[in-house]
């Protein structure tokens, strides 16, 4: 259980992508274990070059490891790096869909001595009831691990900021929405925004400020973890506020909670009932 929050915003005529995420972390799927990490979930998969991405994922930690993990692998094989926000996120998608065939491979098809290709190639004999059983075990497979994580991915290249979410073997993008959100806190998070009326042409200081206070608001759901982390990505690269900035803008954003909380109570004191 998790949050991570993504949003495009202006800076100086420029898209610049606010992120933010607490440090909870489930280890184990059913029934896991939760505790706020050391470190931040806010992982760079490429910056600078004109083309600076981050990711946050939400659910299985090891899980969403291990497929960054791989994505870093095949960028490394790879004859051409991604040099586009859409191209990373090919290469992320990519990594996902291999880490979930090869978990099909491990716990369904490769104990009855079967490859996942085997199902597929005309020239293998496959009992037909042995089959058909298989083929409903990996489509159910495929369901049940495609919802084990989501990977919030957020970035600015020279066609401007790009929001997606990989979970599976698809993602969606939230570019035109202008922000995203991932985790058991994604429902409170996302009110924030709906509420601000916040969109892509926002300005950069609306930005922070709007992701910030979502986080804020995640907290309030069960798995949403305090400590949070904070970058700003544009073109050139990937930029954390450290540890002061984080401090004094979350005592900013309690200041506001307060200031309506008192314009809330003296309208209410104020009014007259007919």
């Amino acid at each position: 259980m998790t949050v991570g929050i993504a949003a495009i915003c202006r800076s100086e005529g420029d898209d610049t992508v606010v992120v933010a995420s607490d440090r909870m972390v489930t280890v184990g799927t059913q029934g896991g274990i939760e505790f706020e990490d050391t470190e931040s979930k806010i992982q760079v998969l490429n910056s600078g070059d004109d083309c600076s991405v981050v990711a946050v994922g939400a659910g299985s930690s090891t899980y969403v490891d291990e497929i960054l993990g791989r994505y870093d692998r095949l960028v490394e094989a790879a004859a051409e790096p991604p040099t586009t926000v859409p191209a990373v996120r090919r290469f992320l998608r990519r990594a996902y869909e291999d880490r979930v065939q090869e978990s099909i491979e491990n716990q369904i098809v490769g104990p009855y001595g079967y490859e996942l290709d085997d199902l597929r190639d005309p020239n293998v004999s496959v009992p037909q009831s042995l089959e058909q059983r298989l083929k409903t075990e990996v489509k159910q497979a495929v369901e049940r691990l495609s919802t084990q994580a989501q990977i919030l991915v957020a970035g600015v290249d020279q066609s401007g900021g790009r929001i997606y979410i990989v979970s599976g073997n698809d993602y969606d993008e939230f570019t035109n929405v202008g922000y995203a959100v991932v985790g058991s806190g994604s429902g409170s998070a996302r009110l924030t925004f709906i509420r601000r009326r916040y969109d892509h042409t926002c300005g950069y200081r609306e930005g922070v400020f709007t992701v910030l206070e979502a986080k804020d608001q995640a907290e309030e759901r069960q798995g949403v973890g305090s400590r949070s982390d904070l970058v700003a990505v544009n073109q050139s690269g990937v930029s954390p506020f450290d540890q002061h900035e984080r401090t004094e803008l979350e005592n900013e954003i309690a200041n506001i909670r307060a200031e309506e909380r008192r314009v809330r109570e003296d309208i209410i004191t104020d009014w007259r009932p007919n």
